[in-house]
């Protein structure tokens, strides 16, 4: 099991979300829905998923994609603790993360959400 899993297509946006990672940490990048389902499909299981909300699905095509792919990471996973990190929410996100209660977080404050998310693990 990764520490942390990123979904986001923006290479420069992943590196930098990588750099906010504690090198103590393990974690996978994807960079667009195949690697996604991919890494579910191999039994692949992460403590916290930082998802982007615009990346191209499985087929390569590009959208708002955020609800297909939580949706499908919550059929899968039901217990994880996944994180909106797109940039604006649409109306349709900004519902279904209040539904679901996932966090909308800015990509340059993730370092401060794995900390405490690390920090409750540890108590």
């Amino acid at each position: 099991m990764e520490d942390i899993f990123i979904l986001e297509d923006n290479t420069i946006d992943r590196r930098r979300m990588e750099g906010q990672i504690p090198e103590e940490l393990t974690y996978v990048l994807a960079k667009d829905g195949r690697e996604f389902e991919d890494y579910l499909a191999n039994d692949g299981r992460a403590r916290l998923y930082f998802l982007d909300d615009m990346v191209p699905d499985s087929s390569g095509n590009a959208g708002f994609h955020f609800i297909k792919h939580c949706t499908h990471l919550t059929e899968l996973r039901p217990d994880a603790k996944v994180f909106y990190t797109g940039s604006v929410p649409g109306s349709r996100e900004e519902a279904y993360c209040g539904e679901h209660d996932i966090q909308i977080v800015q990509k340059s404050e993730i370092s401060d959400i794995i900390r405490g998310e690390f920090e409750k693990l540890k108590t």
